[in-house]
């Protein structure tokens, strides 16, 4: 069978400042204000690394040695149990998420091509793969950082282990384009050619 169309996710292993990171976490991680404190010095290599690894994956994506220039749209600490994320959701003002794991954890993503397995009887399923299989997960241990397309749908799988992670929202910069701007007529004035 062919793979047409496929979802890409990228997993890397970073060894950054990580007992720094998760003092950080822990000191300021506010269930509700989140995003509240992530804009600290401790946080500018995970920053930069987020942006490294965003480009890496876009010019894999997109097929180009072009290097695009990609800015954070938010960052934000996850420590506990956080309901919220446990829930499956999107980032949609953005086009990649990426997530730093501090601590092991599972990230589950669910087939956006869910339509199509509405017609598929699971009794008539004998092995799970990608195209019959509702959700996926990736196992992720200290150190992992993942990135995927920030409209598809994932959720953190429950834990009685402690979790910490810093996630962010990443988007294209736009670049300014000179923009012409051609007069209006007045509204009694006629051009001719």
């Amino acid at each position: 069978m062919l793979n047409l169309f496929s979802i890409g996710v990228e997993k890397y292993n970073i060894e950054l400042n990580n007992d720094e990171l998760i003092a950080h976490c822990k000191e300021n991680y506010t269930p509700g204000d989140k995003w509240l404190n992530f804009d600290k010095p401790v946080l500018d290599e995970l920053k930069s690394t987020f942006l490294q690894q965003g480009k890496e994956f876009l010019k894999q994506l997109y097929g180009t040695e072009k290097e695009p220039i990609l800015k954070i749209d938010r960052i934000w600490g996850n420590a506990k149990i956080d309901e919220e994320i446990l829930m499956p959701h999107t980032h949609k003002t953005s086009l990649l998420s990426s997530v730093y794991y501090l601590t092991p954890g599972k990230l589950s993503f669910l087939n956006p091509f869910h339509v199509t397995l509405a017609h598929v009887d699971q009794d008539d399923v004998e092995v799970y793969n990608e195209y019959n299989s509702d959700r996926g997960f990736i196992e992720m241990d200290k150190s992992d950082m993942v990135i995927f397309n920030s409209q598809i749908y994932h959720f953190a799988a429950f834990t009685n282990n402690e979790r910490i992670s810093i996630a962010c929202d990443m988007s294209l910069e736009l670049a300014k384009r000179r923009v012409e701007i051609i007069p209006r007529p007045l509204a009694n004035e006629t051009i001719g050619w």
